[in-house]
């Protein structure tokens, strides 16, 4: 009996560190509750090649509707993320540096209403990774693994209504969907938090794509920070006055990671910034691949930062962590659902200083036990998906 083919689609094609995480993650859940049984394709809306710094290699999104126009029976999994509500003109932002900053131009507003990022890049409906079936000719199985959808367009609401299966990561997510009716929803963690059981530290340590440079790194006490360009809500003085402070206090090197550089994330830019300003001990990591960003994470004494994937591979390792801006919803929502108290909210970037010391005292064995609850969530979850696809 051959293998069953399942199509995996999301945003696989730019360098943010939680995108490249979502297809290794529902891969690995189902290969290993479910040995050879299935065929995977990857696809993004544009061919991409991120397998040297540990993402996957995809198809664009004119081979993704090939393939679903061919007859018979397709599964579709969108594999995580903030996908719902993702538009073409915000993922090829994502993708293409000069398009991010026309669309951070209010002159932009009628370019954009006139769809052309959509007729680029071959767009069925205005919202790709949340699938509409009748734009396609075969018959489509369609789940959606642990996404996120902090606000979700009204367009979005029948499709989703029409999907198979449907688990979101936290509670404002699930809380829209129950207001739609939409009663095929499910909460459970983010894919990400089986990334323990997908790369042990042993693996990760003798890794080829890990710099002995980072390996040594790893050896000595230091404080993992990670914050997104366009979100530190302009405390750069303030975030430079806490982590001298709580790197000496501490005795503990500031290892400052970048782990999104893709347009609108941009982490190097702020973090080089905050770099030349430290006098307390610090490492910036210069282009770093996935596999040296856990490593990095998992064998740290705190994590801070502004990725909700840092924070989750933080947990899924035991790492204590501090989640910084609250306005980040996705963020917010995500560490009110699943976080440990009192470390179960985020921070403002100008005063997480005294949070940041309570976390050092988190009994991270607290932190493992939380985890290892949320994996076996997870791990049911796969076992819906499994059951859903033809």
């Amino acid at each position: 009996m051959g293998k069953t083919k399942i199509n995996i689609i999301g945003p696989y094609d730019r360098f943010n560190y939680g995108d490249l995480l979502f297809p290794k993650m529902i891969k690995y859940a189902l290969e290993s509750q479910y040995p050879d049984k299935f065929q995977f394709n990857y696809f993004s809306i544009v061919d991409a090649d991120y397998t040297e710094v540990g993402g996957v290699k995809t198809q664009n999104y004119h081979a993704f509707v090939n393939e679903l126009n061919k007859s018979g029976h397709h599964n579709v999994i969108v594999a995580g993320g903030e996908s719902i509500g993702a538009n073409w003109d915000k993922l090829l932002g994502f993708i293409n540096p000069l398009y991010f900053a026309l669309l951070n131009k209010v002159t932009v507003r009628v370019f954009s209403s006139l769809g052309l990022a959509k007729k680029i890049l071959g767009g069925k409906s205005n919202f790709p990774f949340c699938i509409n079936k009748s734009d396609f000719e075969g018959d489509i199985t369609v789940a959606y693994n642990s996404v996120g959808g902090t606000s979700i367009p009204e367009k979005c609401y029948p499709r989703l209504s029409d999907s198979d299966y449907i688990a979101v990561r936290e509670n404002i997510t699930l809380s829209l969907l129950e207001e739609e009716g939409i009663n095929h929803s499910h909460l459970y963690p983010d894919s990400a938090i089986i990334l323990s059981d997908v790369f042990s530290i042993d693996h990760l340590k003798s890794h080829i794509k890990v710099r002995t440079s980072i390996k040594k790194l790893t050896d000595q006490p230091y404080i993992f920070v990670q914050i997104g360009k366009h979100k530190h809500n302009n405390n750069v003085p303030q975030i430079v006055e806490q982590l001298n402070q709580l790197g000496k206090e501490t005795n503990s090197t500031i290892v400052l990671c970048p782990i999104g550089t893709a347009p609108g994330h941009e982490d190097d830019k702020v973090l080089k910034i905050i770099a030349g300003q430290l006098s307390c001990s610090y490492e910036f990591i210069d282009n770093p691949n996935v596999y040296e960003i856990i490593l990095l994470i998992a064998q740290s004494r705190l994590y801070i930062g502004t990725s909700l994937h840092g924070i989750i591979s933080a947990m899924s390792y035991g790492v204590p962590y501090i989640g910084l801006n609250p306005k980040q919803k996705k963020v917010l929502g995500y560490l009110k659902t699943w976080g440990k108290t009192p470390i179960n909210e985020p921070s403002r970037c100008n005063n997480f200083l005294d949070k940041a010391k309570i976390a050092l005292n988190t009994d991270r064995q607290k932190i493992i036990e939380d985890t290892e609850h949320q994996k076996e969530l997870y791990y049911q979850s796969i076992k819906n998906i499994k059951n859903c696809l033809n």
